[in-house]
């Protein structure tokens, strides 16, 4: 399982159009939008590998100026049982 939150920065004018396409991304939510063109957002994964996959997709949607990762937290369940 992975949890991060992020902040995305827009264009002010892109931001009725970006939350739309962002609530159709799995395991997304968006926890505060800014005028200024800040979203802030909350994404949980099955792992690491498409967390990082799901930034990239973000990444590319149209009038994203960037993404910040402000937290992150993963439990890796399979190396846990591996230890016991």
């Amino acid at each position: 399982m992975n949890i991060s939150s992020v902040v995305l920065h827009t264009h002010p004018e892109r931001q009725h159009a970006l939350l739309k396409q962002l609530g159709e991304v799995p395991g997304l939510e968006v926890q505060g939008v800014n005028p200024d063109g800040r979203l802030a957002l909350t994404l949980e994964c099955a792992n690491t590998d498409s967390a990082v996959e799901t930034y990239g997709k973000l990444q590319d949607i149209e009038g994203v100026f960037s993404l910040s990762l402000i937290y992150q937290y993963s439990d890796d369940i399979d190396s846990e049982e591996a230890e016991k």
